[in-house]
């Protein structure tokens, strides 16, 4: 991981980093063990979040909100680092407005809403979802975000691609495509 410092989020980059430090104390303190040490805080740190999160994101496809909430409130204590922690909060604002309780869920939305965290993007996407402001939500990516912050960010992509689709832009939803599978060659 620590290889690939410029192609992942901090928070692994921090996790990975502290697993390395205790090998080497652990190396030097009790030899014998630091290897079942490292391989347990990985294990705990890296393997557990890693499946885990797959299966957040399985169950958020599946539109299992509720479910999802309470696998990743428990997840984001292993792993408290780049909206993570946030992440429940925003699963139960799609739990709301599932339920039909659209007011609280915009609320909950608009309460992190801004364009410099992926916290803050992935709010305003959902918050463009809920009210199925797709012309709105294309509108809002090509003026406040820039390539690099667009490409970097996951649901904003697969939220503006989907936009392009529910508003008839074939066109743009290919091209869209296109420079999303440019910008992912090495």
């Amino acid at each position: 991981m620590l290889l690939r410092i410029r192609q992942i989020d901090r928070g692994w980059v921090v996790i990975s980093g502290f697993i390395l430090l205790v090998l080497a104390g652990a190396y030097y303190v009790v030899p014998q063990r630091a290897g079942w040490i490292s391989g347990g805080l990985w294990m705990a740190f890296v393997v557990v979040p890693s499946l885990g999160f797959a299966k957040v994101r399985q169950l958020v496809s599946q539109e299992h909100y509720g479910q999802a909430r309470s696998l990743a409130n428990c997840l984001r204590w292993l792993h408290p680092t780049d909206g993570w922690f946030e992440y429940p909060t925003l699963l139960r604002g799609l739990e709301l407005g599932q339920q039909n309780k659209l007011d609280e869920a915009i609320q909950l939305f608009k309460d992190y809403e801004t364009t410099t965290t992926m916290t803050g993007r992935t709010a305003t996407a959902l918050l463009y979802k809920l009210g199925a402001r797709w012309d709105e939500f294309a509108a809002w990516v090509q003026a406040n975000l820039s390539e690099k912050t667009f490409y970097n960010d996951q649901t904003v992509v697969v939220y503006y691609l989907r936009s392009l689709g529910e508003t008839g832009d074939i066109n743009g939803l290919l091209q869209g495509v296109e420079r999303l599978q440019k910008s992912k060659e090495p």
